[in-house]
């Protein structure tokens, strides 16, 4: 997959001492069998997720009892379930709903929030004293402290609408620590490849800083730079999309290929031509009316509707090619996510899906198979005011057309096609594979789409025993060739290319009446890559801890190498200076009328001045009192 899959090395990393407490099973060991991984600086700010639905969650401490929390961007409180300690209770009762859990009130209470870069003291919780109904780790696991973390707008808030003194959690954060910095990140992208473990790290989530990849992974800049990884500061240079409460946006289009949707607003106060989108963290889907779910895939051969599930069942080989367009941005979704694995092996699921009844505040809700495709970033440009205003969305893809397209082909084929369609590249193009390596019924729905090539991270991923062949892709002009290996596995990465936003044309349907299942293998090969990581990163092979030794630690030393010789360079010369220039100045003086006197040189039998003359004393003064 193109976006930032982290399940090569998020598998290494453990969440910290807060992990320690709370999930057994959440201890990660290194590939080298050295131990735990136990990273510190940056252990709350880590995203995960479980197996059975594709929404973030954080650890945290609260009142000193830790737990999990998940994370809604259209949620507007702090909700917490089960046992808590060290707190204070004012005795104010609120409305409380959400869609995961029956409950219809909650306490509203007061206690220290611990999450690293997001310490709240006296933050008021939403306390309900059950469990959510909707959990699902495991079993053993079910009594912990857990509930919601809502990083929407205090207007999104029913402790605030009823007290207006209490403030949502970030806007609480921004208001105090944040008040510089009033934005907060997330970089969300879960593995389908990770989908068999009780929990798997999927990202992470900062609070008024970028998201440092050398701090949060291990690496230097160096690393990145030499893997083409772009620096996440971009999407600081993107267009703030404005907010207009409870995250809610507009969205110019939503297109398959270059065929738009043209979805049309239910919502008042919408422009013409574009509708209102919310963007939800919590939501595993993208949700619209089915008009459109339709549209994006009945048409694939093998497609079923689901009535259950609210959308289509669909063949795992089906590549299906969505961007959304927000602000004049393509944002292309990256096709694995938009047709995920099912809990049916064999059989995968649209993630567009329609739901039970219309939304009388949005047309569309982005859920994490938009958030999983991009790098995005929620602040406010006035943060002076209590509760601050002016909220904004901004947002950077990290989806690459040509990595989704390999990507997919290793992970939903046992081999690669051959045939010809339209791609999401540069122009109409000709992808062609080795036939021998063709599965049966390969049938294609090809359209000429607008798409950007745009920004992209880096790719973490495990070696496949059966990776394709090189291909060629080539346009009908012949003006374009080029030559396509298999994704590089690294060690513990793959890279994606990283382009500015320019025009591209093509997105395609790959439907066949087979789904072979890609033969996958847990640990890298040797020798798929020239490139590889060091340190927490290494595989456990000799050759990749090699690099881990005297060696590659020289490059870190040569900065300070380079200021000490540069220093003491910078001394001697000066020394060099300043004797040239004292004896200079020391040859222009006039000598001294005694220095003759104190010379080696100096003739012993030559009498002093005057020294024949007869003089009387008494012509002299006295040198103590100075008299005649």
């Amino acid at each position: 997959m193109a976006i930032f899959k982290l399940s090569g090395i998020f598998a290494l990393l453990s969440f910290s001492s807060y992990s320690q407490a709370l999930l057994p099973s959440a201890q990660f060991q290194r590939r080298d069998g050295s131990g735990l991984l136990v990273p510190d600086d940056f252990k709350g700010n880590v995203i995960y997720t479980d197996k059975h639905h594709a929404r973030p969650y954080v650890a945290f401490m609260v009142g000193g009892t830790p737990g999990i929390l998940m994370v809604d961007t259209a949620f507007g409180e702090l909700w917490v379930a089960g046992p808590l300690e060290k707190i204070s209770e004012n005795g104010m009762l609120v409305p409380f709903s959400y869609p995961l859990s029956n409950y219809s009130e909650a306490n509203v209470t007061y206690s220290q929030i611990e999450l690293p870069h997001f310490n709240l003291t006296e933050q008021p919780i939403l306390w309900s004293q059950g469990q959510l109904e909707s959990h699902h780790f495991d079993q053993n696991e079910v009594n912990i402290t857990h509930g919601v973390l809502g990083l929407g707008p205090s207007s999104d808030s029913l402790a605030h609408q009823k007290n207006s003194t209490i403030l949502s959690p970030f806007d609480h954060w921004v208001v105090g620590d944040g008040n510089d910095s009033p934005y907060l990140t997330i970089l969300y992208t879960p593995s389908e490849l990770d989908w068999d473990q009780e929990l798997s790290l999927a990202g992470f989530i900062s609070y008024g800083e970028i998201i440092d990849l050398t701090r949060y992974l291990g690496v230097s800049s160096d690393d990145l730079k030499s893997l083409n990884v772009r620096n996440l500061k971009d999407v600081e240079l993107m267009p703030a999309v404005p907010v207009n409460g409870s995250q809610i946006i507009v969205v110019g289009d939503i297109r398959i290929g270059n065929t738009s949707l043209s979805i049309s607003s239910n919502i008042s106060g919408v422009p013409d031509g574009r509708f209102a989108a919310q963007v939800q963290s919590a939501d595993p889907w993208v949700t619209l009316d089915k008009t459109y779910v339709d549209a994006i895939y009945g048409s694939i051969d093998g497609a079923t509707w689901s009535a259950a599930n609210r959308t289509y069942i669909v063949p795992c080989t089906a590549e299906v090619w969505v961007t959304i367009v927000i602000q004049e941005k393509e944002y292309i979704i990256d096709p694995l996510t938009t047709v995920s694995l099912s809990d049916t092996p064999g059989t995968c699921i649209g993630k567009f899906v329609a739901p039970d009844h219309p939304k009388d505040k949005f047309d569309v809700g982005l859920g994490t198979p938009f958030l999983a495709s991009v790098y995005a970033m929620y602040g406010y440009q006035n943060a002076s005011s209590k509760p601050p205003q002016d909220p904004y969305w901004k947002f950077l893809s990290i989806v690459d057309i040509d990595e989704s397209r390999e990507q997919f082909m290793q992970y939903r084929h046992s081999s690669t096609p051959s045939s010809s369609s339209q791609s999401p590249g540069s122009g109409a193009s000709t992808l062609v594979f080795p036939s021998s390596s063709s599965p049966s019924a390969v049938s294609f729905t090809s359209v000429t789409p607008s798409s950007t090539l745009t920004t992209s991270l880096i790719t973490a991923a495990t070696s496949l025993t059966n990776s394709p062949q090189a291909s060629a892709v080539t346009s009908p002009s012949g003006s374009q060739s080029i030559s396509s290996q298999s994704p590089p596995i690294v060690t513990m990465y793959t890279t994606i290319a990283i382009t500015p936003p320019s025009p591209s044309t093509s997105m395609f349907v790959v439907t066949t009446t087979s789904t072979p299942t890609p033969s996958i293998s847990s640990t890298p090969n040797k020798g798929d890559s020239e490139k590889t990581l060091v340190g927490n990163l290494g595989a456990d092979d000799e050759d990749d801890k090699s690099l881990g030794t005297i060696l590659s630690q020289v490059k870190y030393w040569i900065p300070s190498i380079i200021v000490g010789v540069a220093v003491l360079v910078i001394v001697t010369i000066g020394a060099v200076v300043f004797w040239a220039v004292n004896r200079r100045r020391r040859s222009h003086e006039r000598p001294s009328a005694y220095k003759s006197l104190h010379a080696r040189s100096a003739p012993v039998d030559v009498p002093l001045y005057g020294a024949d003359e007869e003089r009387g004393t008494g012509a002299y003064s006295d040198p103590y009192t100075d008299k005649v």
